[in-house]
């Protein structure tokens, strides 16, 4: 698939969870939603969205991705983010050109810090 058709599919994908963010609320939660409010709490939905409509794409929690890895602190391993696998680059909501690298991805690049 090429990236515009990608970019496009992940846009579809935060559409569809900014939608379930407001049923599940009762409300657009938060009022104007960003790619991060999907990452906190509605990242496996925005992966099994994309998995459905990308043809050899695959879910893949931070948490599993790490497990057998040596990592440095406990806190690597228990971030549990889901991202997608496609391609030998991984991908989330805020993560549309892919990285490499499960460390690149911004929920764990940022996990201690406050976005809102």
């Amino acid at each position: 698939m090429k990236p515009e058709a990608l970019h496009r599919l992940f846009a579809e994908a935060c559409e569809h969870c900014y939608i379930g963010m407001a049923c599940v609320h009762g409300r657009p939660y938060p009022e104007h939603p960003i790619p991060y409010d999907i990452n906190c709490g509605f990242c496996g939905e925005w992966a099994a969205y994309v998995c459905e409509r990308l043809p050899r794409a695959r879910v893949f929690w931070l948490d599993e991705l790490t497990m057998n890895r040596s990592v440095r602190t406990r806190e690597d391993v228990l971030l549990a983010h889901c991202v997608v696998r496609y391609r030998g680059r991984l991908y989330d909501a805020e993560t549309f050109a892919g990285v490499r690298f499960w460390y690149q991805i911004p929920a764990y690049k940022n996990r201690n810090e406050v976005i809102r």
